[in-house]
């Protein structure tokens, strides 16, 4: 069957909205985050909890000097790497704090043209996290790795805090 008519009934897309459908497939996902990891930390078991400290924060520090910088990340040259390294940082707030996959185009820049990763909490917009604009963070200063665990987990509370109230 296919995946456009997996409500009884044809939905054509766009090809933006396409794309951004195949990008999160959660096959695609998975498998992209696996070549990410073989590249960034080969020795790194399978069955190893990436997405949790200090795993994590280990894969953060390793992607560090694939790039070397800001610049290095975002070239065509790395794209597949950095697109990995995407995909794994979103899945650590979607795995972690519970957040979702959301495609805000305007967020997508300069690495992605039809759409924009970010991640939200439900349907609260104001959790809405652009992953690329997170990503930057990695290459601030020597404490990147560290300012996104804080961010992961600050998501977290905020997703506890959301729950006890629903």
């Amino acid at each position: 069957m296919d995946s456009n008519d997996q409500f009884g009934f044809a939905l054509d897309f766009d090809d933006k909205t396409q794309a951004w459908l195949d990008w999160v497939a959660p096959e695609h996902m998975q498998a992209r985050i696996q070549q990410f990891l073989t590249s960034t930390v080969p020795e790194m078991p399978a069955d190893t909890e990436w997405w949790k400290r200090p795993h994590s924060t280990r894969i953060m520090d390793a992607a560090i000097p694939l790039f070397g910088d800001w610049s290095a990340f975002i070239t065509p040259g790395n794209r597949d790497l950095a697109d990995g390294y995407i995909r794994f940082q979103g899945e650590c707030y979607v795995r972690r704090a519970g957040y979702g996959w959301m495609n805000i185009p305007e967020w997508g820049p300069p690495l992605y043209t039809e759409f924009g990763p970010s991640v939200r909490y439900r349907d609260d917009q104001i959790s809405d996290i652009s992953m690329v604009s997170i990503a930057k963070h990695l290459f601030r200063d020597d404490s990147g790795p560290e300012i996104i665990e804080y961010s992961i987990a600050e998501a977290a509370l905020r997703a506890r805090g959301a729950r006890t109230t629903d």
